[in-house]
């Protein structure tokens, strides 16, 4: 066995260092991967086909429910491995893979496969021909090039505290303490977002219950990557009903990952494409009101908007204001409509119950912030240093504010435009147009929804929501990918305009046109922005191989009963066999309030641990240096490994018995 001096150069020059009765195991995964992807291309054909049967009842086009139907696979996963834990804990994987499809099979399946589902297929027109293959190609394009990622070893925060949340709803079989945001796990870091994404992850991971986490990865990564795929289906069935255009709706598929701050999220394989396909498929149900209202019983159309009311709210916590200003949205075209729909009493039983789905999806923040008066509840790093001198410098920490020059609203309104101008510009400039043209001409509703949507979503960003120390503007201008869920409204509002300035009356010839050159500058604007993700994946490559070959490196090294203590779920935990301590959970709290270098080292010798992780900026923005347990390391333990990103230190007794480094 290597030992720990080592570790220094094995990133450089390290070979293969998995187990061997591991690699005969390598080809194993791939074939699950197929597996795992087949399944759920099957299953996501049955969902659309269960969806697409209630096209009579819900007055909405079998089209576009079947592709809603098959978006919302991942999220009925979620539910039903959340559901089947809580009614029978010892399930099996076998239980958990075959319910779904034989449900799903028998009641969609039949109805399918019988020709009793048929679908409502629009009349279609040469521009809508060239904008399905233009389309198609991206869509090829972008399966490619999720799944390049999806074969990656992912080394990153989303990704690893998701599947930390997966591996604990999977080996503990209990899930309703994620959900609870006033305690701290032992030994575990929680987030406050909904549970049935983790969970989805842990449906995606009993694909394979054999080998080691490193191996079972390629069928978690593309479970993450797979939600790419669906919101590419819902956005193109939330812009085929809002626009009533084919080709307007490929340009919307086509545009939904242009944004920049969209290649990050792919490429930390985090939860956005899961919260934007939540959104995607509530659009089509708002933008359906004036249709579905008019109907003897629309009871259905307002379970439904219930169900996805809630869906959007437990997606994300951000999908909380984005839940608030479509239903103010929603609101002002209904009351400038001059539709009878505004005193219609179905209206007010469909806008209860979208407060009730946003209230039940709210319920734990609420709950949070009666108890703790924070709406994140106790947040876990705030608590790591609850009663020391560290205490406020951590609430200056996390009050979201950023330097002076940022604050100003000019500043904070050009944080959606930076890095996507064109397309920024294409969704405000429409967006107004449509508001001022609905003035004195009669606009669809679904588009005026949308266009009044877009523009609302800018107040955040404005500063006109921020309220004493809850500065919001600064909330969301703090992370790139905080807008996400602004530009598929926009993008929707642009192609929708763009379809109304060529209503059937215009002459065929200006249709084509029209619709032929929006195809050709979407599909040219797809391409250039795939081209950016190639250069983004070539450079994803070498610092995720030297991350896997540190941690390969430390479980050799570490006893068979050692932990390995990390500050930040960046390091890849999920993939250690050994124990991991997080010094920002509830259990590892002693180690950071500890007073004294003489108590530090008592709990790393009660605690057994081996290495300690630190993420740089944790050491900088919580002044790390300045505590005890920083200071023992400095005096018991050597530092094995640092770069721009991380410090190892590693126990000195192991040091010193290696003996000089090799070389």
């Amino acid at each position: 066995m290597e030992k720990i001096n080592r570790m220094a150069s094995a990133h450089g020059g390290c070979t293969n260092v998995l187990r061997a009765e591991h690699v005969r195991k390598l080809m194993n995964p791939k074939v699950n991967c197929y597996f795992f992807i087949g399944y759920m291309t099957l299953l996501a054909a049955n969902f659309g086909a269960v969806l697409s049967s209630l096209s009579a009842t819900l007055h909405i086009s079998s089209v576009v429910l079947f592709l809603v139907g098959a978006a919302l696979t991942p999220t009925v996963l979620g539910f039903w491995t959340l559901l089947l834990t809580e009614i029978r804990p010892k399930w099996t994987p076998w239980l958990l893979t075959a319910v779904p499809l034989l449900v799903a099979g028998l009641w969609g399946g039949g109805r399918l496969y019988a020709g009793v589902v048929h679908f409502q297929m629009p009349r279609l027109t040469f521009g809508d021909y060239a904008g399905l293959c233009a389309v198609g190609i991206v869509f090829l394009l972008g399966c490619r090039m999720f799944f390049a990622y999806a074969r990656t070893n992912n080394i990153h925060h989303d990704a690893n505290a998701y599947m930390d949340m997966a591996i604990y709803i999977s080996e503990n079989r209990e899930v309703r303490s994620l959900c609870n945001l006033t305690s701290i796990f032992p030994n575990f870091v929680s987030e406050p977002h909904g549970a049935s994404y983790p969970a989805y992850l842990a449906f995606a991971q009993n694909f394979m219950t054999e080998g080691t986490m490193l191996e079972r990865q390629c069928t978690i990564n593309s479970a993450l990557q797979l939600n790419n795929i669906f919101y590419f289906l819902s956005a193109f069935a939330a812009g085929l009903v809002i626009s009533g255009s084919v080709w307007a709706a490929c340009g919307v598929a086509m545009l939904a990952f242009v944004p920049r701050s969209f290649h990050y999220a792919v490429q930390s394989f985090s939860r956005d494409a899961y919260r934007l396909n939540m959104a995607a498929c509530l659009l089509v149900f708002l933008a359906s009101a004036p249709t579905l209202m008019a109907v003897d019983n629309a009871v259905p159309y307002v379970i439904a908007l219930f169900v996805f009311c809630y869906l959007v709210g437990d997606a994300h916590a951000l999908n909380v204001l984005l839940l608030g200003c479509a239903a103010l949205g929603w609101i002002v075209t209904l009351v400038f409509s001059g539709d009878s729909l505004a005193s219609t009493p179905m209206l007010v039983l469909a806008s209860l119950s979208c407060g009730a789905g946003m209230l039940l999806s709210l319920r734990k923040y609420i709950h949070a912030y009666l108890k703790t008066g924070q709406f994140m509840g106790n947040i876990w790093r705030r608590c790591a240093f609850k009663g020391t001198p560290h205490e406020t410098y951590m609430k200056t920490a996390f009050n979201c504010r950023l330097p002076s020059d940022s604050t100003s609203w000019k500043r904070k309104l050009f944080h959606v435009f930076k890095g996507n101008l064109p397309m920024t510009a294409l969704g405000v400039l429409a967006s107004a147009g449509i508001c001022a043209f609905s003035l004195h001409h009669a606009v669809p509703f679904g588009v005026m929804f949308t266009a009044a949507t877009s523009l609302i979503l800018l107040l955040p960003f404005t500063g006109v929501l921020d309220i004493g120390p809850y500065q919001f503007s600064d909330f969301f201008v703090s992370n790139i990918r905080y807008p996400l869920h602004w530009y598929p409204i926009a993008m929707i509002t642009a192609f929708s305009a763009a379809s109304l300035l060529t209503p059937p009356g215009n002459g065929p010839v200006l249709r084509e046109g029209v619709a032929a050159l929006v195809v050709i500058l979407a599909f040219w604007t797809a391409m250039r922005a795939f081209k950016r993700w190639g250069a983004l994946f070539c450079d994803f490559k070498d610092p995720f191989s030297k991350g896997m070959k540190l941690f390969e490196g430390m479980e050799k090294d570490a006893p068979w009963d050692g932990s390995i203590a990390v500050s930040n779920t960046g390091f890849p935990s999920p993939f250690l066999s050994h124990r991991v301590a997080y010094l920002f959970s509830e259990a590892y709290f002693p180690l950071l309030r500890a007073d004294t270098i003489e108590h530090v080292e008592t709990l790393i010798r009660e605690n057994n641990i081996s290495f300690f992780v630190f993420w740089k900026f944790d050491i900088e923005q919580f002044k790390l240096k300045a505590i005890p347990l920083y200071q023992a390391l400095q005096r018991n333990h050597v530092e094995v490994y640092q770069d721009r990103d991380y410090e190892i230190w590693g126990e000195l007794r192991q040091q010193e018995e290696a003996g000089p480094p090799a070389g």
